[in-house]
């Protein structure tokens, strides 16, 4: 799984190099990644992310925990309901997060 969290981090990376931005419906965003992970392919990203910034503090901000923390609750919490918890209306904001933040700790973590 963690070739695809660098992938999508690498994607991110690409996309703000040559655009400057990333748009919220950016469909190569949402096509490769967030539509297509479930919660097993989350978990097997925010987990270690969490204990990452456990670790290492100095790579996250306080809103990184928070996304974090939030995406893992909501999968927790309803995963017996929904295969692709984050890829559903309630919880895709959460999804973009935790995303954006994934590349952010991908990034302050490739720098040391």
């Amino acid at each position: 799984m963690i070739e695809k969290w660098a992938d999508a981090a690498n994607l991110q990376n690409v996309i703000l190099k040559e655009e400057g931005k990333i748009d919220r419906n950016d469909k190569r965003i949402w096509g490769l990644v967030l539509h297509d992970w479930d919660n097993n392919d989350w978990m097997e990203v925010l987990k270690p992310m969490s204990t990452l910034i456990d670790k290492f503090p100095e790579f996250a901000e306080p809103y990184h925990v928070t996304n974090i923390r939030e995406a893992m609750e909501a999968i927790e919490d309803n995963c017996q309901y929904h295969s692709r918890v984050l890829d559903t209306k309630p919880h895709k904001k959460k999804a973009w997060k935790a995303l954006m933040t994934a590349r952010e700790i991908w990034n302050a973590a490739k720098k040391q």
